[in-house]
């Protein structure tokens, strides 16, 4: 059958004899097919065909695997931003990242518009020294333009050898292009820390790696140790934290829980894939107060936490509206050294809220903007990538855009951001033209974590208000949380 499925395939296209159905977004399978194929297998036999017919009349000799592999790498990123092929070292890279130990830059990554898109630097990491900022764009990767490149393929080319470097173009909003040499270095995420501050406990975390849970309770341990009854309560920072592992966002809300309490749901197509999550330990800040800051770089295992603690009226969430990345992905081991990330559910708060492309709205918003160092992020959320799932606007085609095309594009890419910015800011953007001292200004901003606790509170409008918000805990719980002392 397949041969008769080549010939007559062939001879359609050569003649242009097909026959379109009415709805162009529709298969357009040849009448052929349709006439000698039964219906449930049709596309399934339409694409044999051209699988057969590119192998046979390509312009070159291609082999099946690298046919099979071209096909994987184009059709899993096309169903949604997060879904992946996962070749032998990016199957290797995935593991070592989850473990919090790898070598690279210090970066998570997604496409956006055919470029590749910084969610968030992580803490401590080359890419956060040498001042890469969320939402930047990576225009190329020692030189290669890196459109069409996979999110799996572009990070298997800025890791490498500790001590080696990787030169990186970068798009910002309202600069010009720019070259950066980052050098690797071994990834050690150290993803809990916390420092003491007049009673209040400071908590940061960077990343959900597997070593969250203990982390967390371990520093929390430490602070009731320290401080005792004189612990007025914690400031728990997750902004710029693109995400992990789902049981670590899980041992992460129920540190601050008491037993049984839903933290996340997970609603699947298949039933048996259906699934809720309790908490399963006591609230190690018995009742204290707690105050969530979150940004739009807060992405996925860092939402699971701010909603749950939310719905239940635990915590203030402040700052900005999250990323809205609310989907499930497994990784599938489809060999011993390879695999397919394919998102097959999604995430829901206790309260039945879905955080794909919405995200986590805080009970107080508090901008970045006011601040000069924070003036060039832009604001990217998973609504704003291509081909997310569940937005409310159609995606648009992606373009195979050439090198010479890439100034244009990128001018329209930053049109947007700007507008993106202007919205947040409510007024127009600054001049491009900076002068040295707004130069070292936007250069503070990869040196706040850097600070002392006491010095980055004067400079961290978002982190003020979260201090002021634990002294003020008990005259605004009721206002804003519903709850009475």
């Amino acid at each position: 059958m397949q041969k008769w499925l080549f010939r007559s395939l062939l001879q359609l296209i050569l003649c242009h004899n097909f026959c379109f159905a009415a709805d162009e977004s529709a298969l357009q399978i040849p009448d052929e097919i349709k006439k000698q194929v039964p219906k449930e297998h049709q596309a399934r036999a339409f694409l044999s065909a051209i699988l057969n017919l590119i192998r046979s009349a390509y312009v070159q000799e291609i082999s099946d695997e690298k046919l099979v592999e071209i096909t994987l790498n184009n059709l899993l990123p096309a169903l949604d931003p997060h879904s992946s092929y996962l070749p032998p070292k990016a199957f290797k890279a995935l593991f070592e990242h989850m473990s919090g130990e790898f070598g690279g830059l210090g970066i998570e990554i997604t496409i956006d518009g055919g470029f590749v898109r910084i969610i968030a630097p992580i803490d401590d990491t080359p890419a956060h020294r040498v001042g890469l900022k969320a939402g930047d764009l990576i225009t190329h990767i020692d030189g290669e333009f890196v459109q069409s490149m996979s999110a799996d393929d572009a990070v298997r080319r800025m890791r490498g050898k500790p001590g080696t470097s990787v030169k990186l173009k970068i798009k910002r909003v309202n600069k010009d292009l720019f070259e950066v040499s980052i050098k690797r270095d071994l990834i050690k995420v150290k993803s809990v820390k916390y420092e003491i501050l007049n009673g209040i406990a400071y908590v940061r975390i960077s990343v959900f790696d597997q070593n969250v849970g203990t982390g967390l309770r371990k520093a929390m341990k430490e602070i009731n140790e320290k401080l005792g009854k004189n612990l007025i309560g914690v400031v728990l920072d997750l902004r710029n934290n693109p995400g992990g592992a789902l049981d670590q966002a899980i041992a992460a809300a129920e540190t601050f829980l008491p037993k049984d309490k839903i933290i996340v749901s997970i609603k699947a197509r298949n039933d048996r894939d259906q699934q809720e999550f309790k908490s399963s330990h006591k609230d190690e800040l018995q009742g204290k107060p707690l105050v969530i800051l979150v940004n739009s770089a807060t992405a996925s295992a860092p939402e699971i936490v701010a909603g749950a603690l939310q719905d239940h009226k635990r915590a203030l969430i402040v700052g900005m509206r999250s990323f809205g990345k609310g989907s499930v992905q497994r990784v599938i081991p489809i060999s011993k050294e390879s695999g397919v990330k394919l998102t097959m559910a999604r995430y829901f708060t206790p309260s039945g809220r879905s955080i794909q492309a919405k995200g986590i709205t805080p009970d107080i918003e508090v901008d970045m903007a006011k601040i000069k160092p924070f003036k060039d992020i832009v604001f990217v959320r998973e609504e704003d990538l291509y081909n997310a799932l569940y937005k409310d606007e159609k995606p648009k085609g992606q373009k195979n855009l050439s090198e010479e095309d890439l100034d244009k594009e990128l001018k329209k890419i930053e049109q947007h951001d700007r507008l993106a910015l202007d919205k947040i800011k409510g007024k127009k953007p600054d001049k491009h033209d900076k002068t040295d001292k707004q130069k070292a200004d936007e250069d503070l901003e990869s040196d706040l974590y850097k600070m002392s606790l006491k010095e980055r509170l004067s400079k961290d409008i978002q982190l003020m208000q979260a201090f002021g918000l634990v002294k003020a805990w008990k005259s605004i719980r009721s206002v804003c949380l519903g709850k009475d002392e």
